[in-house]
């Protein structure tokens, strides 16, 4: 598969007239970049690390975890092609040049089944060189990018998912908007400044207004994910977050207790081990002293 380059004028271009063009950059010059690195000036971004705070940072475990796979089958994919090392780390990045804008103005084409390209595409995304498509050029993190991909098939794909699953979760939260607790626990899960206290307007109203300032699939899998848990899992999911919360967790060892018993290391352990059976007893317990009373 081929992607195509193109360049949108920037005020600077305009300014001389290049808008006439649509260059950013004179056909008379040519860009390059090498990848760029994290705040600790030696990790390199690469879009091929799984450790990358842009990947780390998914809320969704389930997406982490999927992303992360993408990652890690890519870059074992170009490393064995190339026969170079692409970690994060590697001196193999301080000589990995990409050429963006090439003397003449002509679109820049790249060959995804080519493993070079393919590098190239994959440095030039993570690091913001270039934009997946027109209109991500018009976002907060693409201010200093000229360049996009022009009739991406990934974005055009990419399109087509979000907009199933807006549909799916549009769906879904049609099915759920009459349940006053349903939501409570929805937008707790979520994080949003809710308390037991709102009626079902404002609830569904404070989950509408959410759903409305989504934009990636990663954002729409992680709401998707949320409204789809069941009742049980959202309660357990509310009460844990209280109770560390109000601080009514102790942590002993590295492991959070409850009234002595261990939970886990992580909120998420926490979570799973309170979902076991054999802890029915002790979550019935938390469950009544820091459930909201309907």
């Amino acid at each position: 598969m081929k992607v195509t380059i193109r360049q949108r004028p920037t005020e600077a271009a305009k300014y001389f007239g290049l808008d006439r063009l649509d260059l950013a950059v004179h056909p008379s010059a040519r860009q390059s970049v090498f990848a760029r690195k994290e705040r600790d000036q030696r990790t390199f971004v690469t879009g091929l690390n799984e450790n990358a705070p842009s990947v780390q940072s998914i809320a969704d475990p389930k997406t982490r975890a999927k992303k992360i796979k993408e990652i890690q089958d890519l870059k074992k994919d170009l490393e064995a092609k190339l026969g170079v090392d692409l970690g994060p780390h590697s001196d193999y990045w301080l000589e990995f040049e990409i050429d963006l804008v090439e003397v003449g103005g002509h679109d820049l084409t790249w060959d995804l089944d080519l493993p070079l390209d393919k590098l190239k595409y994959t440095v030039a995304l993570a690091g913001r060189f270039v934009a997946d498509s027109y209109e991500q050029l018009s976002e907060p993190e693409y201010l200093n990018t000229f360049l996009y991909v022009h009739n991406s098939v990934q974005h055009t794909s990419r399109k087509v998912e979000i907009q199933e699953l807006m549909d799916e979760v549009a769906g879904k939260i049609s099915l759920i908007k009459n349940s006053r607790e349903k939501l409570f626990y929805i937008c707790s899960g979520l994080a949003l400044p809710v308390n037991q206290h709102m009626d079902r307007e404002s609830l569904y109203m404070q989950l509408i207004n959410y759903r409305s300032k989504l934009k990636s699939i990663e954002e729409w899998s992680h709401l998707k994910d949320e409204i789809e848990k069941d009742n049980t899992t959202l309660q357990i999911q509310y009460v844990v977050d209280t109770a560390m919360r109000r601080h009514k967790f102790g942590k002993e060892a590295g492991q959070w207790t409850y009234k002595g018993t261990p939970l886990g290391g992580t909120k998420l352990d926490v979570i799973s081990e309170l979902s076991l059976t054999r802890q029915q007893e002790l979550l019935a317990q938390i469950l009544e002293e820091f459930l909201p009373h309907w």
